[in-house]
């Protein structure tokens, strides 16, 4: 059930325009968002004859500017993965999903639309938009195969919370980043990775996974890798 439209109006009213900023970890991107955000992101239109970023794309992926939202108004917020989002939020805004030079809004195109995950924090009154690794691949938009583990992922993550001033016995603290560390989710691994690391726990790593230099350290290691694949759009566009 998509929420309040008046939400990413206000909220999104409140960001500068935004461009493709510092280049964050997923963990770095969560740890400092107070929210995170599930936008439906329409994008429609009959291409044009002829557009203004196509002289500078010899390979012919940019996308025509006239069909890439710009306006609040036509995006809608699905869900609320992390935080709180303020109830009352109005004039359009922009926001930064990946440039124009990017083969995923031609994908994007393809389906009508995008759902794109989108990192807030707090500046004082305002909200700024946190950037990380995504680039131009939509890593972080349901063009990824892996998008619905990716969300489900940080949404965990997002309820992780700094135990060491709670637990008195070692071994109860940590329960669900163990877990993590054990299952086969890529996401939750690096996650789980990260925030131990962040919270000076990198003894559970050893407990979990076996020693550093060990064989079974190194297996689990490898298998800990962040799914990373730049050229998914173009490859699917390449496929049809």
């Amino acid at each position: 059930m998509p929420l309040c439209s008046a939400l990413i109006a206000t909220l999104l009213s409140l960001l500068p325009n935004a461009d493709a900023g510092d280049s964050l970890t997923a963990f770095e991107k969560i740890r400092r968002a107070d929210l995170v955000l599930e936008l439906r992101v329409p994008v429609e239109g009959e291409i044009p004859a002829s557009w203004p970023n196509q002289g500078y794309d010899p390979a012919g992926w940019a996308f025509p500017d006239s069909l890439r939202p710009t306006d609040a108004g036509a995006v809608e917020v699905t869900r609320v993965l992390v935080g709180e989002a303020p109830e009352v939020l109005s004039e359009p805004a922009r926001f930064y999903v990946f440039s124009g030079g990017s083969a995923c809004w031609w994908l994007a195109h393809q389906r009508g639309g995008l759902r794109t995950l989108v990192f807030l924090e707090r500046d004082g009154d305002s909200w700024r938009q946190v950037f990380g690794t995504e680039g131009e691949w939509g890593a972080y938009t349901d063009l990824s195969p892996g998008y619905d583990a990716l969300a489900a992922a940080l949404t965990r993550a997002g309820g992780w919370g700094d135990e060491r001033a709670q637990a008195v016995d070692a071994a109860a603290m940590w329960q669900d980043q163990r877990a993590a560390l054990a299952g086969d989710d890529p996401y939750l691994r690096v996650l789980a990775r990260d925030f131990l690391l962040a919270h000076d726990a990198a003894a559970v790593l050893d407990e979990v996974w076996g020693p550093g230099g060990t064989p079974e350290r190194a297996a689990a290691e490898a298998k800990t890798r962040w799914p990373h694949d730049p050229g998914l759009c173009v490859a699917e566009l390449e496929a049809q």
